[in-house]
């Protein structure tokens, strides 16, 4: 994989074919302009609490447990329709909506 394709998963995971994006199904930028707001594309190994510290981190430039926490909760929250009552089970490929 050149460098080019970082935001890549594997192509042979099912994709949402509504989406607008034309030669590369996973590029986050596509996805985040789609939805008009930031998305995460869960990779093998991600997890909502990791995905929540890392966009604390990204956005703060600290993981403060109380930020950390409070944005976890708003992350199931924001995706509870996703996440169907399980958001301790989530998919590579699946999206994850980040609350602003």
């Amino acid at each position: 994989m050149d460098s080019e394709d970082t935001n890549l998963v594997d192509p042979s995971l099912p994709i949402d074919t509504s989406l607008p994006i034309d030669s590369k199904p996973y590029d986050l930028t596509a996805l985040t302009a789609h939805y008009n707001h930031e998305v995460w594309l869960v990779q093998p190994g991600d997890n909502l609490w990791g995905i929540a510290a890392n966009t604390v981190f990204e956005r703060t430039g600290h993981t403060e447990p109380k930020a950390v926490t409070q944005y976890w909760l708003d992350l199931i929250e924001t995706n509870s329709e996703t996440l169907n009552g399980k958001p301790d089970l989530i998919h590579p490929g699946q999206i994850i909506h980040l609350p602003g």
